[in-house]
C-alpha cells in the first residue's frame, strides 16, 4: 500500500523500479488503493492508474498526477519464455512531489 494521504492537495507520484538479473520480466501495475484484485484476472485495463513493463536489469518508471492524497497499490506480474519456472526480484523507490 502506498499512502499519499499527506498530500491534502494534488500532487505526482514517482516510483522507479529495478528488476533483478534473474530471468523473468515484470509488468508494474498501480492502481487505487481500494480495487480488489483476483490473482486469476490480473489488472484490467479500467483498472490501471499507470504501468511500466521492464526486462531484467532495467530500471522502469511510473509516474501518476494525483488531484488528493489517497491510497495506491503497486501490483507486479512476471512473465518468463523459459519453459521451467522462473523467479526474479525488483526494488521500488517511491516517491511524492507536491504540486506548486
Amino acid at each position: 500500500m502506498i499512502d499519499t494521504r499527506a498530500f491534502e492537495n494534488s500532487g505526482m507520484l514517482i516510483i522507479d523500479i529495478e528488476v533483478g538479473r534473474g530471468d523473468a520480466d515484470g509488468t508494474f501495475f498501480l492502481v487505487n488503493g481500494d480495487i480488489e484484485l483476483s490473482t486469476g484476472e490480473g489488472v484490467t485495463q479500467d483498472q490501471n492508474l499507470a504501468s511500466v513493463w521492464s526486462e531484467p536489469g532495467e530500471t522502469g518508471r511510473i509516474t501518476h498526477c494525483f488531484d488528493q492524497g489517497q491510497l495506491f497499490k503497486l501490483c507486479a506480474i512476471g512473465y518468463s519464455d523459459k519453459e521451467k519456472e522462473s523467479v526474479n526480484a525488483f526494488h521500488a523507490k517511491i516517491s511524492v512531489e507536491a504540486a506548486d
